[in-house]
């Protein structure tokens, strides 16, 4: 079997596909500058038609919030124009110029002919490069001729070059979320500039400690009461338990021996099992803790967390009957620096008065005893085994009336208890509350 082959019909094929390949190749690339915008908008603002411009083209827009005017409203309505025509037409009468770079247009004022201050004739082409505090270069940061509208933007490795500044001049370099920095020229040809990215606030997101795992306080379920270590240093007491007493809601304190089924005699929003233990569930670091409070030290202790309802119940079971006390410690941070606290606690009271309240002192005392012996109160009782003992008067006079001793000694001794008061030698005392 023979195949016939149309020769004619293969020379047309070839010839049109060498057509084809030499248009392909002879084909220029179109400038980015001419690329065809097709566009109908009305009252747009800038951000808004980059971003349009961005999505026609593929090339993103770099400039400064500080550079454009957001409240401006731009009308346009055209058909296959190219990018440079739509750029002129948006930022007519802005004073606002642009340069096409590989991927990117970067937004800055005109290129102007710079006005040299009298008596200053020196100019330099400045050359330079912007980088991050990483050392990384900066694209599409805008660096200007301060006191002017002469600038230029960074290219995509971060380099930049302004013909004719004036050797003494500045330059300010800025860029969205950079700060700005102002760096003189002192007649460099060459520059580097490092910027530092601008300090963002951040709201400070209050966690919960469930022992189990850490979330924000508006995912937490259930009732709790976070206590910071702040807050607890403004108490004082030997233990936590002491610290807690009127600064945790729901929280109640309870005399020793009230509840024999309470070590701690502490209760979450009350009493809540019969037969079981009378304690809340104490959680340190996560695990439950069974020794005694008052080995943990409250200075440690970086927060508490106390869970007050049946949410708890989820996370540790029955035992989270009567609520839970979880107990965070403070631990170190990575790349903490070494740091040392003191915490001293002075408790002061005032002096007490012993002699405030209205009682018999000691010479009066001592002269109702001598009333009574005169009297012969209690003489029967010198025969009785099981009689109470005599104070020191009675026994100083009856050794006077047995002639054991003198008057001279008697009225001596006398003397001396009737100086004698209990109250002045605790007045004397220093007692130190720790």
């Amino acid at each position: 079997m023979k195949l016939r082959v149309n020769q004619p019909r293969i020379y047309k094929a070839l010839l049109l596909i060498t057509y084809v390949l030499l248009s392909i190749t002879a084909k220029p690339q179109s400038n980015q500058a001419f690329k065809e915008i097709t566009l109908k908008a009305e009252n747009i603002t800038i951000e808004n038609l980059l971003k349009e411009l961005t999505k026609q083209t593929g090339y993103k827009f770099y400039y400064s919030n500080a550079l454009v005017d957001h409240t401006r409203k731009i009308t346009l309505n055209v058909v296959k124009k190219p990018l440079e025509e739509v750029l002129m037409l948006s930022f007519q009468g802005t004073g606002i110029g642009w340069t096409f770079n590989d991927g990117y247009v970067s937004i800055m004022p005109k290129l102007e002919k710079p006005n040299t201050p009298e008596g200053t004739k020196s100019i330099i082409n400045v050359t330079g490069i912007v980088r991050d505090l990483n050392q990384k270069p900066v694209a599409g940061a805008t660096v200007l001729i301060q006191g002017t509208r002469i600038g230029t933007a960074t290219n995509s490795d971060g380099e930049f070059s302004i013909q004719s500044a004036p050797t003494n001049s500045s330059l300010i370099v800025s860029n969205v979320g950079f700060d700005p920095i102002t760096v003189p020229v002192n007649g460099q040809a060459y520059i580097k500039i490092e910027i530092s990215p601008t300090a963002t606030m951040i709201n400070e997101v209050t966690v919960v400690h469930t022992g189990y795992q850490d979330i924000p306080a508006e995912r937490a379920t259930g009732s709790f009461t976070k206590i910071d270590s702040k807050t607890l240093s403004q108490q004082v007491g030997p233990n936590i338990l002491n610290r807690l007493s009127g600064v945790a809601s729901g929280v109640l304190f309870s005399k020793e021996g009230v509840n024999p089924k309470s070590k701690l005699n502490m209760f979450v929003r009350g009493q809540s099992t019969i037969n079981g233990p009378g304690d809340p569930l104490i959680i340190l670091d996560n695990f439950p803790y069974e020794g005694d409070i008052n080995n943990i030290n409250p200075n440690d202790i970086e927060s508490i967390t106390i869970l007050k309802d049946a949410a708890a119940a989820s996370i540790w079971g029955t035992k989270a009957g009567n609520g839970v006390v979880v107990i965070t410690t403070k631990k170190s941070k990575y790349n903490q620096k070494t740091k040392i606290e003191f915490n001293s606690n002075i408790t002061g009271i005032q002096r007490p008065d012993l002699f405030s309240i209205p009682r018999m002192d000691s010479k009066d005392l001592v002269d109702v005893e001598i009333f009574l012996f005169q009297n012969k109160y209690r003489f029967t009782d010198t025969s009785n085994r099981n009689k109470l003992p005599f104070t020191e008067v009675y026994e100083t006079l009856f050794k006077y009336r047995k002639k054991q001793i003198s008057a001279a000694d008697s009225a001596s001794l006398i003397d001396s208890y009737k100086s004698q008061d209990v109250r002045n030698d605790f007045q004397n005392i220093c007692i130190v509350h720790h």
